[in-house]
């Protein structure tokens, strides 16, 4: 195993996830913009899910037919997602008060 303080790890960016951590080669920094945008897009394409979710959920058919486990599935990806919503929303505002 090589030291932290060898020359191999030049090339190498550090990252650090739960206690651990990682060496990356190559990878990308991306600029606080680039973020804004990335987190940006991830949060439409959930709310855009979260609409689909809601709405076949709201589709009385759908609710007559469908296995009371598929409908609780449902909700709770719905749940989830709206979760993630909220974190990405967090996470989006942050960036944009470093802006």
């Amino acid at each position: 195993f090589l030291s932290e303080n060898q020359e191999i790890w030049d090339d190498y960016d550090i990252g650090v996830v739960m206690d651990i951590k990682l060496w990356l080669k190559g990878y990308k920094k991306l600029s606080i913009e680039q973020q804004i945008q990335l987190l940006e897009k991830q949060l439409e394409e959930e709310k855009q899910f979260l609409q689909i979710l809601r709405n076949t959920l709201s589709n009385e058919n759908f609710l007559k037919n469908a296995p009371s486990k598929v409908i609780e599935q449902k909700k709770k990806k719905m749940e989830e997602v709206e979760r993630k919503i909220v974190k990405l929303e967090v996470e989006l505002s942050k960036l944009k008060m470093r802006k």
